[in-house]
């Protein structure tokens, strides 16, 4: 439920999240921004108090803090870094006129996102589950890798014989590597209704002036003794993202 604000603005009813001192003006130019906050939060079962909404030579800034049961969280740089992507996302959205029309694709790096490496072939922990998520929430999933296509069909088929993922996922849109970066103009094609993000491990692999749709995994090295919590992060903050442009 919404309510009206001043002007006809519409204030939503964020569940997990509280503006204190923030007025109207303000936080209608971020609202993408706090809606993705509020789906982290709900997601963590935590809860965010903003303070202060600004726009900073480097980007959208928010300065906020996070509880549990009543306990503070001193640092948590996902709130911020969901909150700057999908207020960045949303103002290209609105210059290329896609509000309304967005559609998204998420580019799955391989190695040291959903592996370990081409020679141990290890899978993450939780990635059939992980990928079984991703696919429920409305968007096309790519593979994109610096490897062969003939080598990415390969390790694929290998995880898939040993249940660690999704049938379905075999028959994903594999991306030709071009070299370079990874700029998600070369996995849009030539739909410009799309916004991609880019999951990968490789800051470097990262096109300059494409890092707001960069979603960073840790990379998945020895002695590979994590667990499933990583890739849910990596899950809970696509959700808020795509819950901030989306409105929901």
């Amino acid at each position: 439920m919404e309510r009206v604000g001043k002007n006809g603005l519409q204030l939503p009813e964020f569940g997990s999240l509280r503006l204190v001192d923030i007025n109207f003006a303000e936080w209608g130019a971020y609202l993408a921004g706090l809606r993705a906050m509020d789906s982290l939060a709900k997601a963590r079962g935590e809860y965010v108090e903003v303070t202060d909404l600004k726009d900073k030579r480097s980007g959208p800034a928010v300065s906020f803090r996070v509880t549990n049961q009543g306990r503070e969280i001193h640092e948590d740089s996902d709130y911020e870094a969901v909150f700057e992507k999908s207020v960045n996302l949303e103002r290209v959205a609105v210059i290329k006129s896609e509000v309304g029309s967005k559609q998204f694709v998420i580019a799955l790096d391989i190695e040291g996102t959903l592996i370990s490496n081409g020679m141990s072939q290890l899978p993450r922990p939780g990635l059939r589950g992980f990928l079984e998520k991703l696919s429920s929430l409305d968007v096309e999933i790519v593979v994109y890798s610096t490897l062969p296509i003939n080598v990415i069909d390969e390790f694929l088929s290998n995880l898939s014989n040993d249940g660690e993922i999704p049938l379905w996922f075999l028959n994903c849109r594999r991306v030709p590597w071009q070299g370079g970066c990874k700029s998600i103009r070369d996995v849009e094609e030539s739909d410009e209704n799309r916004i991609t993000m880019l999951v990968d491990d490789y800051e470097g692999y990262v096109c300059p002036g494409e890092e707001d749709y960069w979603i960073e995994v840790p990379t998945f090295s020895p002695p590979y003794r994590e667990s499933g919590k990583v890739l849910q992060n990596v899950l809970q903050r696509i959700e808020a993202v795509l819950s901030g442009l989306r409105g929901v």
